[in-house]
């Protein structure tokens, strides 16, 4: 069982932090390919920590990387998107069901 998108991640990334995660629930969706380990790969995760430990440039990078993602994620985009996607049911069910719609 793994958690859709990982809210206490979207925050972290929000804050400016370089985030590392597994190829597990909504986390691909929010990590590029150099911030994702395989999972359980306990070995994996810790060179990955040290790679990013040793060179301050990646891990500045991928901070400000996660920051512009989070931005994607804070409630007013949410909501825009969640209006445009109920106004496109709409338009359809308008489509295919005209009564139903008014």
């Amino acid at each position: 069982m793994a958690e859709g998108l990982p809210r206490a991640m979207i925050e972290a990334m929000a804050r400016g932090l370089a985030c590392i995660g597994s190829r597990v629930g909504g986390i691909p969706e929010l990590l590029p390919p150099e911030g994702i380990v395989p999972a359980k790969d306990a070995r994996a995760l810790a060179q990955r920590i040290a790679e990013l430990i040793s060179d301050p440039c990646k891990l500045i990078q991928m901070a400000k990387s996660n920051y512009e993602t989070a931005k994607e994620y804070e409630t007013s985009v949410l909501h825009q998107r969640r209006l445009e996607f109920y106004k496109y049911v709409r338009r359809l069910t308008a489509e295919v069901m005209p009564r139903v719609a008014k």
